[in-house]
């Protein structure tokens, strides 16, 4: 009669991933709309430090926010960072809704990477 002998695994397990970091004044995220459009915008104001929103202005190009509207999003972990800052820009943004108020729209849910690969690809040049 065979003998079950439970095996064990030798290799190293791989390393921990770091914890990401939080976004800060600048960063350009992608984010969810509350009708469920993706969008790209720039953080130009948080306050997830202490448990509160962060608020990005949508971006109509790399270098253009439009400055008469903010999204508020509610949970800082439903963006997804691009890797792109530009902390000048956010200033001048911030600066301007000082003598402009802009209107504020809510964010929606969680930006998940699938969900931001089908986006961008359907956005490509169809052949």
């Amino acid at each position: 009669m065979p003998s079950l002998v439970a095996s064990r695994s030798w290799h190293t397990p791989p390393p921990r991933t770091p914890s990401p970091q939080p976004v800060t004044h600048g960063d350009h995220v992608h984010y969810r709309e509350s009708h469920g459009g993706l969008n790209t915008g720039i953080v130009v104001g948080t306050e997830h430090h202490f448990g509160g929103p962060l608020y990005v202005a949508p971006l109509a190009s790399h270098t253009v926010a439009h400055t008469d509207r903010l999204v508020q999003i509610h949970n800082p972990s439903h963006v997804a960072p691009t890797g792109h800052r530009d902390a000048s820009l956010a200033s001048d943004v911030s600066r301007e809704h000082v003598f402009n108020p802009p209107s504020i729209s809510y964010g929606g849910g969680s930006v998940h990477r699938r969900s931001l690969n089908s986006h961008f690809l359907s956005r490509a040049v169809k052949w």
